[in-house]
Order: structure tokens, then C-alpha cells, then sequence
């Protein structure tokens, strides 16, 4: 699908596609709850309605769904350049801080969900403030985790339109 007219249609039909989805949708429930109709149509016709009616179903709702998500996602979010940018720090941090935190967390009086799900979102926590609030503003740690320069990022995402000049 690398045809930007096919893309373009999606976007510009989507509110049709919808249209379409719930209308087959309505359909579907419809038949599956239907009274019994088999003294009026033959068992072979009654599957090849089936199989129509969740096809309809499936490919309006795939034509919804590219439809909504091309038309809302167009656009790069300023976050993203951040997280691309912190990805490799926060590799590198990630093992030792789950290694930190686990030595304290197994040692808890709860059950292995609640030990899992601690370790899971404290871990990802503190890489995170670790990343944007220690390693991001500081220069040598900018070079020690691999990170060029602020005025390089800068300057570069200054001539993709992301950030204004006057911020550099």
C-alpha cells in the first residue's frame, strides 16, 4: 500500500467506513441472534450469509481502524524525539536499576503479581527520571551514556521543524 492515493482515501472515508462498520455490526448481532431461519434457507446458504457478514465486518472495521489512525497520527509527536533520543541511556540503566530494586522487592510479604508489578513500574520509574533528569541536562553524562551534544540535538531538530531557532 505505498500508493498515497490509497492512504489518502482511507483518510478522507473514514466517517463512511464507520458508517459501514457499525451498520455490519448491527448485522452481525442481528443474524447471530436471529430466530431460526433454517426452514427457509438451505444450511449452505445460511454459512455463505454468515462468512458475508463477518467479512463485511472485519474489512470495515480494518478500513476504520487505518482510516482513523492515518488521519490522527500524520504528524510526529515532539515526545517521540525525546524517547528515541533517551532510548540507549535507558537500556544501559535498566538492568542495574531492576537488580537494585529486585533485592528489596523479593524480600516483601506479598505475592509474586504484586512483587512483579512493583518491580515493573518502580524500575521503569526511576529509569525514566533517571534518563530525563540526571543524564539528559548534564553534559558528561550526555557523553558517558553516548549522547551528542545539546547543541548538536538542537540544531538538528531546529531544520526538521521541531523545535524554533530562538529555543536553542
Amino acid at each position: 500500500m505505498s500508493s498515497p492515493k490509497i492512504w489518502e482515501s482511507m483518510t478522507n472515508n473514514r466517517s463512511i467506513n464507520l458508517k459501514w462498520f457499525i451498520f455490519s455490526t448491527i448485522l452481525f448481532y442481528g443474524y447471530y441472534f436471529k430466530p431460526d431461519i433454517s426452514e427457509y434457507v438451505s444450511l449452505a446458504v445460511r454459512w455463505q450469509l454468515w462468512w458475508f457478514v463477518c467479512t463485511l465486518v472485519s474489512w470495515s472495521g480494518l478500513l476504520v481502524l487505518v482510516g482513523y489512525a492515518s488521519a490522527l497520527f500524520k504528524q510526529i509527536p515532539k515526545w517521540l524525539h525525546t524517547a528515541n533520543e533517551l532510548i540507549y541511556p535507558f537500556y544501559i540503566l535498566h538492568q542495574t536499576v531492576i537488580v537494585a530494586l529486585a533485592f528489596y522487592i523479593v524480600q516483601w510479604d506479598a505475592s509474586i503479581a504484586v512483587k512483579s508489578m512493583s518491580l515493573l513500574l518502580g524500575a521503569s520509574l526511576v529509569c525514566i527520571l533517571l534518563c530525563y533528569y540526571v543524564v539528559k541536562p548534564i553534559g558528561i553524562f550526555r557523553y558517558l551514556f553516548g549522547l551528542k551534544s545539546k547543541r548538536v540535538v538542537y540544531k538538528s531538530l531546529s531544520q526538521q521543524g521541531v523545535v524554533s531557532d530562538a529555543s536553542v
